[in-house]
């Protein structure tokens, strides 16, 4: 298995959306992966990865925490609460910092590596981090859901950088 790595942010596959996988018939060993990914994620202080990130084209989500949640093939099925405005970066945009409004909890279905199908709500900063890497996911650009004047101010300190 290829070593695990961020992708270059002018590549594509970034803002692709990501397709659905068997679960049951991988092209990779799925416990291997996950493992390698997180161990990654850990060494990497990242909270949060999605297969785009770093050049894996299904729909998974990777939640480094206490416990680690792996979710595949992830739907949004549900967002309640108040939206709120926080700042929200991309490991893969280094410096690219921008307010985006969100709903505060998630309502997700999704597979688990053994195959098992489950659903499951979550509100706070995992909410968020969630509904950010499902734009990946979908192949939206989470920035152009910034208002304009804050994407062109984010836009043009990073050129600056």
């Amino acid at each position: 298995m290829q070593e695990v790595k961020l992708i270059k942010a002018k590549k594509s596959e970034l803002f692709l959306p990501a397709s659905q996988i068997d679960v049951f018939n991988p092209h990779v060993d799925l416990t291997e992966f996950q493992t390698k990914v997180l161990k990654f994620m850990w060494d990497n202080n990242f909270v949060s990865l999605c297969g785009n990130n770093i050049g894996f084209p299904y729909n998974v989500i990777f939640l480094r925490g206490n416990p680690n949640y792996v979710l595949w093939n992830v739907k949004i099925v549900n967002t309640m609460g108040d939206e709120v405005s926080l700042e929200e970066t991309c490991p893969n945009i280094p410096g690219l910092v921008i307010p985006i409004k969100r709903p505060e909890e998630v309502r997700i279905r999704y597979q688990t590596t053994s195959g098992g199908k489950e659903s499951k709500t979550f509100g706070g900063l995992t909410a968020r981090y969630i509904q950010h890497n499902m734009d990946y996911i979908e192949g939206r650009r989470f920035y152009n859901l910034a208002n304009y004047y804050h994407r062109e101010k984010a836009m043009k300190k990073i050129r600056k950088s």
